[in-house]
């Protein structure tokens, strides 16, 4: 049982004693809102930083581990976090709860990007502006800049191959130009480790290449505001006291939080639907999003209705779902972790004041357990593409006088440009 909901114990039984006076209705009416108004008062705003690195050249993991690219979190000037890309965590040093997890995607022998999600960081206006910053062996090293948890998360994209994270600096100057390209055509044909950029061991064609291109890399990370964060945007008091009646168990607050919390609602009597109406505190013009999430339990999911929004200027959207389960099929398509997400989009970023999720219910469904619905800005690409062209699987074959070379070759390339 939560606090809240032992504190309310509290306060109904202290009712009931006073009830003998006839104060009961009364006084059990304030103090439940007193109790509601300091749980969702309570919740400290939060938010996350989602960071995914492209690996835009090939490199093989163990060559990746032999790169020591160290990952450092900084609040303000003041560093709060800090680890190896080879290490599951991050390992957080200001007493917060927050996190930090690191996983490798890879393709074959390959790694194609790695993912920090750091999640649990203070989005609380005197503490919510942050720094994050790669460096490593034959890197030219990245500084985010101020990253600033205001009414979402962020989600930063970044790439080895582009003006970021750009490897191919041998001389460790912060810079990739042609110094290094020299460096790298001075060490052709050695073992040197500052010049081989792809880890196997030798250095050769494809080093340079890489430092070639790297040493004329085009395009910046990319910055993106992705989720809301609810305690900022959500009138959880106006929701508590809207839905009150339709919860059966758990609280409002949990609606909008990933706290491992769920709450089961039911339909009023003879109503068809489960209606959560959702007031936005953010301001007078709206909160801005383009998808709307809905995670619920796959015993008692979310599966089809209506999400209605009211925009800024007063305008009222319609927009039907239904992710049910057709007929004959009896599985649920649901996360690894057993829970359910219905994604509905607004077709557009609309800034809005007010949503209305209407949930279908049947005679064998009454009730839905919802985990969490989120509101989405942006969407950060899963597999984000480099935004340079990368030439892959260069073989060279020496001859009298000559060489040969061959290449994987891209569609929609008119020329390519051989260094020598």
């Amino acid at each position: 049982m939560k606090w809240y909901q032992r504190a309310l114990s509290g306060v109904l039984a202290t009712a009931m004693g006073l009830s003998l006076l006839g104060s009961f209705p009364k006084a059990a009416a304030a103090d439940r809102t007193n109790v509601e108004l300091v749980a969702t008062q309570a919740t400290e705003a939060t938010g996350d930083i989602q960071t995914i690195l492209r690996m835009d050249y090939p490199i093989s993991p163990e060559a990746l581990k032999g790169k020591d690219i160290a990952v450092t979190l900084y609040r303000g000037d003041v560093e709060i976090a800090s680890g190896m890309l080879q290490e599951e965590r991050l390992t957080f040093s200001d007493g917060s709860t927050a996190e930090g997890r690191i996983s490798w995607n890879t393709t074959g022998s390959q790694v194609t990007s790695v993912e920090i999600q750091l999640s649990g960081l203070s989005a609380e206006d005197t503490e919510n502006v942050y720094r994050l910053q790669f460096s490593g062996t034959g890197f030219k090293t990245y500084d985010s800049g101020d990253l600033k948890l205001s009414h979402y998360s962020l989600g930063l994209v970044l790439g080895t191959g582009d003006q970021s994270f750009t490897l191919g600096d041998v001389d460790g100057d912060g810079q990739v130009d042609s110094a290094d390209v020299e460096a790298v055509k001075q060490h052709l044909g050695t073992t040197s480790t500052a010049a081989d950029f792809n880890g196997d061991g030798r250095v050769d064609i494809s080093d340079l290449a890489i430092v070639t291109m790297s040493s004329g890399a085009e395009g910046e990370a990319q910055l993106y505001q992705t989720t809301a964060i609810m305690t900022k945007v959500v009138n959880v008091a106006e929701v508590a006291d809207a839905i009150a009646d339709q919860i059966q168990d758990g609280s409002a607050a949990s609606l909008f939080t990933d706290d491992g919390q769920s709450v089961r609602l039911a339909a009023r009597e003879d109503a068809a639907q489960i209606e959560l109406p959702i007031p936005l505190a953010a301001s007078d013009d709206g909160v801005e999003m383009e998808q709307v999430e809905i995670i619920s339990s796959v015993a008692n999911p979310v599966e089809s209705g209506v999400v209605e929004v009211l925009t800024a200027d007063g305008e009222i959207k319609e927009i039907p779902f239904n992710q049910g389960t057709p007929d004959g099929i009896y599985a649920i398509q649901a996360r690894d972790d057993g829970r359910k997400v219905v994604t509905i989009s607004l077709g557009q970023r609309v800034p809005v004041k007010k949503i209305t999720i209407k949930v279908d219910v049947t005679e064998d469904q009454k009730e839905i357990v919802v985990e969490q619905i989120k509101f989405l800005q942006d969407i950060v690409p899963e597999n984000p593409a480099a935004e340079n062209t990368q030439v892959q699987n260069v073989q060279a074959t020496a001859g009298a006088k000559e060489v040969t070379l061959r290449w994987d070759v891209f569609p929609n390339i008119t020329g390519y440009k051989v260094y020598y």
